[in-house]
């Protein structure tokens, strides 16, 4: 029986080795691409985000869109993608400076209730703070009804404004569905309807090992109905704010504070 078993893997590790399934890979678009290219290479990039959409990412592979230039619509990540700590699924971009997504009336990177995800080197531009309804990057953990805590997340070098809620947000809902495990440096998060960073959860302390560093929230004004801010961790326990900055935020909400924290435990600002 041990034998049988020991031949059965031994082809099964063959076959995933000769096939390339659990291969990481690295996929390209441009708007010089097509999408019925196969996305593997520079010279074979696919060109719109929806067709990255389509995609099924495993875990350690990349999405990088051409660095200098503009694409629309939003980066959209579903349930149970990514990857995880030791081997993440990555967004970036390639190539000299930074891609840009302009995500309109919407968000420009949606991930429900996945994580092990790297966001970095990328622009997020909505259509503006007063026609835009969404976030710019949004993480939403609603677990499906049970109790899920997601973790690593890393954020990383990304200018992110003209979202008409929320510059970049982390939260959980529908339960005691967090996050644990994020990190967030060199964010620039302004001119967005609410607050430039913030996190939440339903109840106190679920999010848990948090940081940001070295990130800048400004001219994030609030609302009647949402507060204005400029990094807020809402819900978290065990978390670092340093070396980061905030200016002229909340002048038209109900609350303008520069970085702060509420229903938390354990954090240093």
């Amino acid at each position: 029986m041990d034998r049988l078993f020991l031949t059965s893997l031994l082809r099964l590790l063959i076959i995933c080795f000769t096939t390339g399934i659990g291969r990481a890979e690295v996929y390209y678009v441009s708007p010089s691409g097509q999408d019925t290219n196969a996305g593997t290479s520079p010279a074979a990039a696919w060109q719109t985000i929806s067709r990255a959409n389509n995609q099924s990412f495993n875990a350690g592979d990349q999405l990088l869109f051409q660095g200098g230039v503009t694409f629309t619509g939003t980066i959209y990540f579903g349930p149970f993608a990514g990857g995880f700590a030791g081997n993440p699924v990555q967004v970036s971009s390639y190539g000299t400076g930074r891609a840009t997504i302009n995500g309109g009336t919407t968000n420009g990177f949606y991930a429900h209730n996945c994580a092990g995800l790297i966001v970095s080197n990328l622009n997020f531009v909505g259509s503006g703070r007063t026609s835009n309804q969404n976030s710019g990057i949004e993480f939403y953990n609603d677990g499906g009804g049970a109790a899920r805590l997601l973790k690593f997340i890393r954020i990383s070098q990304v200018d992110v404004g003209g979202f008409g809620y929320l510059g970049v947000v982390i939260g959980g809902w529908n339960g005691t569905n967090a996050y644990s495990d994020v990190r967030l440096t060199d964010v620039d998060a302004h001119d967005n309807g609410s607050a430039g960073i913030q996190t939440y959860a339903q109840y106190s302390r679920l999010n848990t090992n948090l940081y940001a560093g070295h990130c800048r929230a400004w001219n994030n004004p609030g609302s009647t109905l949402q507060p204005g801010g400029g990094i807020v961790f809402g819900q978290v326990n065990n978390a670092l704010i340093e070396r980061c900055v905030a200016w002229t935020n909340g002048w038209l909400g109900n609350t303008d504070i520069g970085i702060w924290t509420y229903d938390s435990t354990r954090v240093t600002i």
